[in-house]
């Protein structure tokens, strides 16, 4: 069966987020402070802004 063509995975990328934990617990201004590759900033955003709600000791599983 042929194959696809190699794409430009294969290896381990940095992207440094940065953003405010406000005391609802969600992350708020969540944007890309730096980027071994432009092409994973807005996913790396997007899985930042959607992370768990954190509580003063850790995540909150159960909150909204």
């Amino acid at each position: 069966m042929p194959q696809p063509k190699p794409a430009n995975g294969g290896g381990d990328f940095d992207v440094l987020v940065r953003g405010v934990v406000g005391t609802d617990g969600k992350v708020h201004d969540a944007a890309v402070q730096s980027s071994e590759r432009s092409d994973l900033n807005a996913d790396a955003v997007s899985v930042i802004e959607q992370s768990p709600v954190y509580r003063r000791f850790g995540i909150c599983r159960s909150c909204n």
